[in-house]
C-alpha cells in the first residue's frame, strides 16, 4: 500500500508507511533506516568481524558438502546464536567480541540516534538452510524442537545488556526489539503440550515475536481444526509463551500474482482470534508488483474495517467497497467474487487441498482443480459488466475508468486460464489466451511467462541435478545427457544437488529422490510410481523406481503413461523441454 491519503484513510501504520507530513502521516512507530525483515548483517556486520572473528558466524552443515560458506556467500551467512552466552543464557564477559554484544551495540546505537522510534525489528537471513552447525546451536536446536528456543535466549540478553546501559547513561526509552517466528524460527519452543520447555526461552516483555506462518495452508484460518497441525499448533504455543504477539501474514500468491486469493473466507475468524489473543500488530503481504492487481485497494478496505471491528461481515464490506468503486459493474464484479468464494470453499477447503504463497507445486496451481466452464463463466460474468459501462450514458471519461477498472479484475480469470492454456486447448494459443495478452498491453502491465513462452535465454546454465552419492541418479543423468547430446550436440553439466545450493527449480531437470525435488513435491509418495515425471514452470523432475524408464517419457516425446498421476500435464512438458534442447544447440 503505497497511495499515502489512502493509507490516511485506512488509518494504517506500519514499518512500510511512507511519511506524507501534508496528510498528518509520520511513521514515529517503527525503525526504518534498514531493514524490517532480514537484517541480521546489520547489526552483526560481514565486513567487520568474518574475517577477524569467523567463530561469530554459522558453522556449516559437515554432512554437506556446499561449495557456498559463509566465508564467500552472502546468501549462506548467519550468526551463531550461541556466540557470547553461557549456558544459562548469560553473556559470556570473558570474551570481548561477540555476537550478543554487537547486536546490543548496534540495537543501543539505533535506540539512541532514533528517540522517537519504538519497535526495532531484528530479523536473521532468509535462508533456512543457514544455520550453525556447531556443538552448542545442534544442541539447541534439539532441545527446543528449531532455532526459536536459540534466538530468543540471545536476543533476551541482547535487552539486558541494552537495558543496562541505557540506565547508566541515563537515557529513557520504551524501544521494544521484534523478531522472526518464521522458517527455521517457525516453531515455538514448547513441550507436547505447548507449554514452555524451559524460563529461559521465554520473551522478556520488550521481545516481540513476528510471527509469519509461510508454510500455512491458506485454504484455512488459523483456529481451524483442518489447518497443518505444525502452524496451528505453533501459533497455540507462541501464545503460551508470551502476550506480545504480532503477525506477518500471507493470503497472496507470489507464484502467480494475477491469481485469485480466498482469505475472504476466513479473515473474519482470525480476525476474532487475533483479538481473543491480544495480538498488538498484523501486517498482510501482497505480493510484489501486487499493485497491478484489482484487489490491494480492496482488500485494505475489508481488512482496514475489520481492524476496528472483527465482528463485521465480510462479504457486505466487499460489497461496500465494490458499490463505490465500479459503480454500475459492483454486481458483476460481485458476482465473480462470491463465484469464486464458493469455488475454493467447496473445492479446496472442504477437499483438504492446499493453498501456499510461495509453494509453485501446491494444488492452488495445477489446472486439474480449475474446470475451464468455471473460470470461463467468471470471464463471462465480467464481459457483462464490461458491457453494461459501454451501453451506460456515463461520460467517455467515466466510462473509461470503469472500463479499466474492471478489465483489471478480468485479468484473473484469464490468467487462469491461459496460464494452463496447452492443457485446455492444446498447442495453439486459445482466444483466452490472446486476450489475456492484448489487456496486460492495453492496461500497461508487465508480462507474466506462459505456457508458450516458458524458457527465456536468462536461462543458460540449465542443470541436470541428481543426489549425492546415488548411483541409480547418476546413470539416469549419463543416459539422458547422452541423448540430448545426440540430440543437440550440447551437453548439459551434470551436478548433485550440494554443488548448485541455493538454486533454483526453473534451472533444473531434477533426476531421483533428492531433497530439492523432494521439497518441491512433499506430498507426493514417489515410490508408488514406477516413472514419475512432472513439468513445473520451467523444471522438469523425474522420479519413481526406474529412473532409466522416467528419463524415457521424457526422450520418447512424452507418451501417455498409465503410471502417471496427471496425464495431461504432458503436454507443456513437451514443449518445455524441446524448448531446452533446442537452445543448447
Amino acid at each position: 500500500m503505497v497511495n499515502p491519503d489512502y493509507v490516511l484513510k485506512r488509518r494504517f501504520e506500519g514499518p512500510n508507511t511512507p511519511d506524507h507530513p501534508e496528510a498528518g502521516i509520520i511513521n514515529k512507530t517503527w525503525f526504518d533506516k534498514i531493514s524490517n525483515s532480514h537484517n541480521s548483517h546489520e547489526y552483526v556486520s560481514r565486513e567487520k568481524y568474518l574475517k577477524t572473528h569467523p567463530e561469530m558466524f554459522n558453522t556449516p552443515d559437515p554432512n554437506k558438502k556446499s561449495k557456498f560458506t559463509a566465508l564467500d556467500d552472502v546468501g549462506q551467512t548467519e550468526c551463531c546464536y550461541s556466540n557470547g552466552l553461557t549456558d544459562d543464557g548469560k553473556v559470556d564477559e570473558t570474551l570481548e567480541v561477540s555476537v550478543v554484544k554487537a547486536i546490543a551495540d548496534s540495537l543501543y546505537k539505533f535506540i539512541v540516534e532514533n528517540p522517537d522510534k519504538k519497535y526495532f525489528m531484528f530479523g536473521r537471513q532468509d535462508n533456512s538452510g543457514a544455520m550453525c552447525y556447531c556443538k552448542r546451536c545442534v544442541e539447541k536446536r534439539k532441545r527446543y524442537g528449531g532455532e526459536a528456543g536459540t534466538m530468543i535466549i540471545m536476543l533476551n540478553a541482547v535487552i539486558e545488556l541494552v537495558e543496562e546501559r541505557l540506565k547508566k547513561e541515563g537515557i529513557s526509552s520504551d524501544f521494544i526489539l521484534v523478531t522472526f517466528a518464521y522458517q527455521s524460527t517457525l516453531n515455538a519452543p514448547v513441550d507436547e503440550n505447548l507449554q514452555p520447555i524451559d524460563k529461559l526461552i521465554i520473551p522478556k516483555e520488550r521481545l516481540h515475536i513476528r510471527y509469519a506462518p509461510l508454510s500455512a495452508n491458506y485454504s484455512y484460518g488459523y483456529t481451524d481444526m483442518r489447518q497443518k497441525e505444525d502452524v496451528r499448533k505453533s501459533f497455540i504455543g507462541w501464545t503460551n509463551l508470551t502476550k506480545n504477539i504480532m503477525l506477518w501474514d500471507y493470503p497472496v500468491n507470489y507464484i502467480d500474482k494475477y491469481y485469485f486469493a480466498p482469505a475472504y473466507l476466513y479473515l473474519s475468524e482470525n480476525m476474532k482470534f487475533y483479538n481473543k489473543i491480544g495480538m498488538s500488530y498484523v501486517m498482510y503481504e501482497e505480493a510484489y508488483g501486487g499493485t497491478q492487481g484489482y484487489h490491494i485497494e480492496m482488500d485494505s478496505y475489508v481488512i482496514s474495517k475489520l481492524f476496528w471491528n472483527p465482528d463485521l461481515d465480510v462479504y457486505k464490506l466487499m460489497r461496500e467497497y465494490m458499490d463505490g468503486y465500479y459503480s454500475i459493474a459492483a454486481q458483476e464484479v460481485y458476482d465473480f467474487k462470491c463465484k469464486m468464494l464458493d469455488f475454493y470453499k467447496v473445492n479446496f477447503a472442504e477437499k483438504g487441498l492446499m493453498i501456499g504463497p510461495c509453494d509453485p507445486w501446491c494444488d492452488f496451481l495445477f489446472p486439474e482443480n480449475y474446470p475451464l466452464e468455471v473460470l470461463t463463466d467468471c470471464v463471462d460474468i465480467l464481459d457483462k459488466g464490461l458491457n453494461k459501462i459501454e451501453k451506460s450514458d456515463l461520460s467517455v471519461s467515466e466510462k473509461f475508468i470503469l472500463d479499466r477498472r474492471v478489465k483489471t479484475v478480468l485479468l484473473t480469470p484469464l490468467r487462469m486460464i491461459c496460464r494452463n492454456d496447452e492443457y485446455y486447448f492444446g498447442d495453439k494459443k486459445s482466444v483466452y489466451y490472446k486476450r489475456f495478452e492484448a489487456l496486460l498491453i492495453e492496461l500497461g502491465f508487465s508480462i507474466p511467462w506462459t505456457p508458450h513462452q516458458i524458457m527465456e535465454k536468462s536461462v543458460p546454465n540449465y542443470k541436470i541435478l541428481i543426489d549425492k552419492n546415488d548411483e541409480a541418479s547418476v546413470k539416469a543423468a549419463e543416459y539422458l545427457n547422452e541423448w540430448i547430446k545426440n540430440k543437440s550436440g550440447a551437453e548439459l553439466q551434470v551436478v548433485n544437488q550440494f554443488e548448485v545450493y541455493p538454486t533454483y527449480a526453473e534451472k533444473v531437470i531434477s533426476i531421483g529422490g533428492n531433497d530439492f525435488a523432494k521439497e518441491f513435491f512433499k506430498r507426493t509418495d514417489f515410490a508408488k510410481y514406477n516413472v514419475f515425471v512432472r513439468s513445473c514452470g520451467s523444471g522438469i523432475f523425474l522420479a519413481g523406481k526406474d529412473l532409466i524408464s522416467a528419463c524415457d517419457v521424457l526422450v520418447n516425446n512424452l507418451k501417455d503413461n498409465p503410471s502417471m498421476d496427471v496425464k495431461n500435464r504432458f503436454m507443456s512438458l513437451k514443449s518445455e523441454f524441446i524448448d531446452v534442447i533446442e537452445y543448447v544447440k
